[in-house]
């Protein structure tokens, strides 16, 4: 008679290795690694927990840092039938195309021949050049994004642009449309 024992040695799933904290700029490639121990061996999720998405399904991942939104915690989820553990790092995205332009008129309507301050601004690394146009003709190059206008007499509404620029690329262009008065001469 033969007898025959079975030792079945099961353990936790645990991250040996992680990634950590990293900073790049829109366009660097990142690799971001976790190491984990368990038997089973355990399945490897990584989590954009920023976005609550799944960017992959192993212990090693590649990716373009695409914009500032790339930013945030990535985190490791390992898992096998006995556990689980979660650790996360964090990227930081340092350099980035503007974002977030936003342009604003010192008032809400303005008398013909009389000058108006339009500030633009973006969210953008590094800083930002403003192109602020006038319908579909740029009036100027700003690197602070204020400049003042004179309104013109012989229109009822200006249409005033900004587009925010840097080496990464271009923000959204965006317009406000603004009525124009006209003093009416006395009779």
């Amino acid at each position: 008679m033969f007898i025959f024992s079975v030792f079945l040695f099961l353990a936790l799933p645990r991250i040996n290795y992680l990634t950590s904290n990293l900073s790049g700029n829109q366009g660097d490639s990142i690799t971001l690694r976790c190491n984990a121990s368990g038997y089973p061996a355990p399945r490897v999720t990584w989590i954009h927990k920023d976005t609550n998405r799944t960017i992959a399904n192993s212990s090693a991942t590649s990716f373009n840092i695409t914009c500032k939104a790339s930013r945030g915690k990535y985190c490791c989820h390992v898992s096998n039938d006995f556990g689980e553990e979660t650790i996360c790092t964090s990227l930081e995205v340092t350099e980035y195309q503007p974002i977030n332009t936003k342009l604003t008129l010192d008032m809400n309507f303005a008398t013909a021949n009389k000058t108006f301050e339009v500030f633009c601004n973006a969210d953008a690394s590094p800083p930002a050049n403003y192109s602020i146009k006038q319908g579909n003709i740029t009036m100027l190059n700003s690197s602070d994004g204020n400049v003042t206008i004179t309104t013109p007499n012989n229109v009822t509404y200006l249409t005033i642009g900004c587009i925010a620029k840097n080496k990464y690329g271009q923000g959204k262009e965006i317009y406000l449309k603004m009525p124009i008065y006209r003093k009416l001469n006395p009779k």
